[in-house]
């Protein structure tokens, strides 16, 4: 008999209903082993494009009616098949933009005048990270001088990485940083500019890794140059698209996050934990299949939100 079967016998016999033990802790001693497990857990407890988040189903869309259900298709070039991906991801109800946009969306109105902390250079974003059009004034800033030519803005400044936001206190009903935190060397001091000028009242949007997701512990044991080498490539990204920017992860856990928040002068913070499609795995198969299993089971279970791969959240000044 197989030793990896052995063992799941003898933890069923110890833990006859402890299978979280079963199917977290046995997977890391065989490749093969977890990929079975996750090829089985996909096909017993969720049906193709069922999506369930702390044992109830649910749908990143359910809540914003404005926004229009489409056929989802992972972007750029995929080393897995579209009709595969499609088979587990035929819609946008794991997308994590279409969730953390969709929250903002709740909270902004036409008079808003919105900082986005990070705006980046143009780039083909899709319609539902466009805000521009839907409030009063969108404003970008950003370290990199591309963001002078974002047409998503109606305002673009250049910041250096260590200056004060060149804004006035006060300035803004909210601010946005999509994918930021986890550049941000200086929590503290990042935190306190944005809190300065944001209204009394405004608020704070963030989506960001988790430090205890996979994808983060992976990113921060390895080298910078291989970041710039593999990263576009295994999500699937074509050439040419901007290689990452140095990563700190020193505001990347609901405790530091929550810490620093409260400590920058925040009086209210909010979180939201979020694992979408694998995209990070479209290069084969196999651990695309492994990444699809882990998706269904950390949204299945609350227990184990911690370790789901996105915090979205919001701090209210």
């Amino acid at each position: 008999m197989d030793s990896e079967i052995r063992k799941s016998l003898l933890l069923n016999q110890v833990y006859p209903h402890n299978s979280i033990v079963v199917y977290t802790v046995l997977p890391l001693f065989s490749y093969n082993f977890l990929t079975f497990i996750a090829f089985l857990y996909i096909f017993i407890t969720a049906q193709p494009g069922d999506t369930r988040v702390d044992g109830r189903r649910f749908s990143s869309l359910d809540s914003y009616s404005g926004l229009r259900r489409v056929k989802y298709r992972p972007a750029g070039f995929c080393m897995i098949s579209t009709s595969t991906f499609e088979r587990f991801y035929p819609d946008q109800t794991r997308d994590g933009g279409v969730a953390f946009y969709g929250w903002i969306r709740t909270q902004i109105t036409r008079q808003t005048v919105l900082l986005n902390l990070g705006a980046g250079p143009p780039a083909d974003r899709g319609p539902i990270r466009v805000l521009k059009g839907e409030v009063a004034r969108v404003v970008g800033a950003d370290i990199d001088p591309e963001v002078l030519r974002n047409p998503e803005l109606d305002e673009a400044h250049v910041v250096g990485s260590d200056d004060p936001l060149p804004f006035e206190d006060n300035t803004f009903d909210a601010v946005v940083c999509d994918w930021v935190l986890e550049h941000v060397s200086a929590p503290n001091k990042f935190l306190r500019e944005v809190h300065r000028v944001l209204k009394k009242g405004g608020m704070f949007f963030f989506r960001t890794p988790n430090s205890w997701h996979y994808v983060a512990i992976v990113a921060k044991l390895t080298p910078s140059w291989f970041h710039h080498l593999v990263a576009n490539w295994a999500r699937g990204y074509p050439p040419g698209v901007h290689d990452p920017w140095p990563t700190y992860y020193r505001l990347n856990s609901r405790k530091t996050v929550c810490a620093e928040g409260y400590n920058a002068g925040f009086e209210r913070i909010d979180l939201r934990m979020w694992e979408p499609e694998p995209r990070y795995l479209v290069f084969n198969f196999l651990p695309f299949l492994v990444g699809v299993g882990y998706e269904r089971l950390v949204n299945r279970y609350r227990s184990l939100e911690g370790l789901r791969a996105g915090i979205l959240g919001r701090m209210v000044k």
